[in-house]
């Protein structure tokens, strides 16, 4: 996991940079597969938290937000990913 949250950081930095991941989840639904939680959500949540920790102006996601808060809801996620921790 360590390994697929370094590389999707980097690799998925256009997509926030370019709303992509916003405009997918607003055409999939409320997760990144459709409508369950699944393993594909586990390490973009992992960049979302990161996203979400850097301090800089960036675009509004609405999708991305509504997401973020989605995945805020789930215990663990809460426990290990915004645990505060960037």
């Amino acid at each position: 996991m360590d390994w697929a949250n370094y590389e999707t950081s980097i690799s998925l930095r256009g997509a926030f940079l370019g709303g992509q991941l916003d405009v997918h989840l607003q055409n999939t639904g409320p997760y990144i597969t459709g409508e369950h939680f699944t393993i594909g959500d586990i390490p973009i949540g992992l960049v979302v938290n990161r996203w979400f920790h850097l301090q800089m102006d960036r675009p509004d996601y609405p999708a991305v937000s509504a997401y973020y808060e989605r995945l805020s809801l789930r215990p663990p996620y809460r426990t290990h990913v915004r645990n505060g921790l960037p």
